[in-house]
């Protein structure tokens, strides 16, 4: 049996890199489809737009663009602040550091598509 790589695209890259997609899920109603995928190391998951009434011998959705679904974003300093970016406590056992603050949110391109798809 051979290994299917597909084209994903990561962040903002114009090459795809070539991956295997795994633990697929089928979201018919919302037109999308999601999967995992493994980037140095770390899971990452990733998404393309699916057609609901192309699921016969016709799978030309198939072609599209698999991309990431999340992206961590800086949380920014106050103004007030000496500093760029806002750092918050971190325990590792008995070590504490102050780390830059993140959050995890949703790419645009998943969110506008799910936003034409009501």
């Amino acid at each position: 049996m051979m290994t299917r790589r597909e084209p994903i695209y990561i962040g903002t890259c114009t090459a795809p890199l070539l991956r295997v997609v795994r633990d697929r899920t089928d979201e018919i109603a919302l037109g999308v489809q999601t999967g995992l995928i493994s980037h140095r190391h770390q899971d990452v998951p990733v998404w393309r737009p699916a057609n609901p009434r192309a699921l016969g011998l016709d799978h030309s959705w198939r072609d599209g663009h698999w991309r990431n679904i999340y992206q961590v974003t800086l949380v920014v300093a106050p103004y007030e602040r000496d500093e760029l970016y806002l750092r918050e406590a971190a325990d590792a056992g008995d070590v504490a550091v102050l780390l830059p603050a993140a959050k995890l949110v949703r790419t645009a391109a998943i969110e506008r598509y799910l936003r034409q798809q009501r």
